[in-house]
């Protein structure tokens, strides 16, 4: 499942936008808006020993615990 869909599926508003140009810290992305830190989203695809996937989407500054997801 893309995040796109995901995020239709549960009728979150918003925009996704892709760049022309790798954005692989939450810094990056911002850089590239011209927007703070804050502003920024992450999604994270976590997959199990039993190969359950979780896909976790958070704000840009927190920090995922992937113990909790267990």
């Amino acid at each position: 499942m893309s995040v796109e869909v995901f995020l239709r599926e549960q009728a979150v508003q918003g925009e996704l936008i892709q760049f022309d140009r790798e954005t692989p810290t939450v810094e990056r992305a911002a850089e590239a808006l011209e927007v703070s830190t804050d502003a920024i989203i992450k999604s994270l695809l976590f997959q199990a020993k039993d190969g359950e996937c979780v896909l976790v989407i958070a704000r840009g500054t927190t920090r995922v615990d992937p113990q909790k997801l267990a």
